[in-house]
């Protein structure tokens, strides 16, 4: 080791020994890379931290009384405002996707709805809001919600039935219903 960095000296002593100006600028140059790399890292692990993340999780229930329920949680340090949300049942493939409305937020009876940091709110589906999850209701469908958040693009998460975290497929589908829908981004399922 001691003999690599003798001929690592000696080579920087024989390349710069008529210039020392240029071994002066070349250091500083490397000083410079170094420290703008540290602050990137630092600015990068800033921007993890603060940005907004959205966890959403799902319980059914069969009785239309006891009702549905749809748990969003603000994982982020900051708080966020819900303008509007949907859920909905998607089907068919890729480009020949479509959308069976099963919930929304109607425009005159919803005022925004702002989430604390580190805190959640349920929205419950019951009476004529319920909606079921058999077989021959869904037909091959998935449940999703579109939750669009003031100042943001909307972000769509699957609810039903829940994405593997290790399906390959589970990531491609979820990456063309993103292509297909332009809603956000989904940390879930990508």
């Amino acid at each position: 080791m001691q003999e690599l960095s003798a001929q690592a000296w000696a080579f920087i002593v024989e390349t710069y020994k008529d210039d020392p100006l240029a071994l002066l600028g070349s250091a500083l140059g490397l000083w410079g890379a170094v420290v703008s790399t540290i602050l990137a890292v630092l600015k990068w692990r800033e921007w993890c931290r603060d940005r907004h993340r959205i966890e959403t999780g799902f319980s059914y229930a069969g009785d239309e009384e006891v009702g549905n329920r749809v748990y969003i949680r603000n994982l982020s340090s900051r708080q966020f405002i819900i303008t509007y949300w949907e859920v909905f049942a998607a089907h068919g493939k890729f480009w020949r996707r479509g959308y069976t409305p099963l919930g929304f937020a109607g425009l005159e009876h919803w005022d925004d709805m702002p989430i604390a940091a580190y805190s959640g709110k349920v929205l419950t589906f019951q009476g004529e809001y319920h909606f079921g999850l058999s077989d021959k209701f869904l037909k091959g469908r998935k449940v999703y919600i579109a939750v669009h958040l003031a100042g943001m693009r909307p972000e769509t998460q699957r609810l039903y039935p829940m994405p593997s975290e290790r399906s390959i497929g589970a990531f491609c589908r979820a990456f063309a219903f993103k292509l297909r829908f332009g809603r956000g981004r989904d940390k879930n399922a990508l």
